[in-house]
């Protein structure tokens, strides 16, 4: 994987998860596209190469990774693994993001903080 340095000047970078392109190989693991971006006011003025994404609101339970992104899939091994199975909240059937608040100089940085919301009913 190649990251390049994230900075986000004036607000925070999302990454959504398209849930609704997501599959599942015949190992197991999940296949699934991931829309980069930020906010926006309105989309009177974005340019027609960039796709545009409305988050439909509700309920998200939030956790926050700090360390490496290469450890980033344990954060999510927590919470569908351990937090999900022991929680009396069930998934709602919307797309989960990340938000970066901060700087993102490496992936390989130990003070990496990057904020996970799961949609939850």
């Amino acid at each position: 994987m190649v990251l390049t340095k994230i900075f986000f000047t004036t607000s925070a970078g999302y990454g959504i998860c398209e849930t609704q392109k997501m599959t599942y190989t015949k190992d197991g693991d999940v296949l699934y596209s991931v829309m980069i971006g930020g906010p926006v006011k309105d989309f009177d003025c974005l340019p027609l190469e960039l796709a545009k994404k409305t988050l439909r609101a509700g309920r998200y339970a939030v956790f926050t990774h700090r360390g490496t992104l290469g450890n980033l899939y344990k954060t999510y091994q927590y919470i569908f693994g351990t937090w999900l199975q022991t929680t009396r909240e069930e998934l709602d059937d919307r797309e989960d993001f990340e938000v970066y608040e901060h700087e993102i100089s490496s992936f390989d940085d130990p003070d990496n903080e990057v904020k996970i919301f799961i949609p939850i009913r």
